[in-house]
């Protein structure tokens, strides 16, 4: 548990973690749509993680273009605590497969993405993840 869980339970960086090891597990398993999917959950929290850090409060949706928009706001305010934090990822994630094609949907599609696509939004994912709660945990923010 982080010290961002939420009222209702909800935890983003907890939650975070537990989905890029399972998105690793499902890629050994070769269950690439299901890695897939988890995939883009991580990026999701991750940039929950950062707006909640910065705004105090929890942010619902799963759009992972409107969450990085939003986070270009915050960054750019002169009080942003974390903002170098998502600067440090936001190029590559901006430019990536993952948030221009990750939907919520997937889950509901059979064979889709395929073994390339999932391990490319792992490897996204999981460098996010490693980047954005890396830097968190040694400032002591979560």
């Amino acid at each position: 548990m982080s010290r961002l869980r939420q009222g209702n339970g909800d935890d983003y960086p907890e939650a975070a973690g537990r989905h890029v090891d399972d998105s690793k597990a499902l890629l050994a398993r070769r269950r690439f749509a299901g890695a897939a999917y988890l995939a883009g959950y991580v990026v999701e929290c991750t940039l929950k993680t950062l707006i909640q850090l910065e705004t105090g409060q929890a942010r619902h949706g799963h759009d992972l273009s409107g969450l990085l928009d939003r986070l270009d706001v915050l960054a750019a305010q002169a009080s942003a605590r974390y903002g170098r934090v998502y600067l440090a990822v936001e190029p590559s994630l901006r430019s990536s497969d993952i948030v221009a094609n990750w939907t919520p949907a997937l889950r509901y599609r059979g064979s889709e993405p395929d073994a390339r696509v999932a391990r490319a939004w792992h490897r996204e994912a999981a460098d996010a993840y490693r980047r954005v709660f890396g830097t968190l945990h040694l400032a002591g923010a979560i």
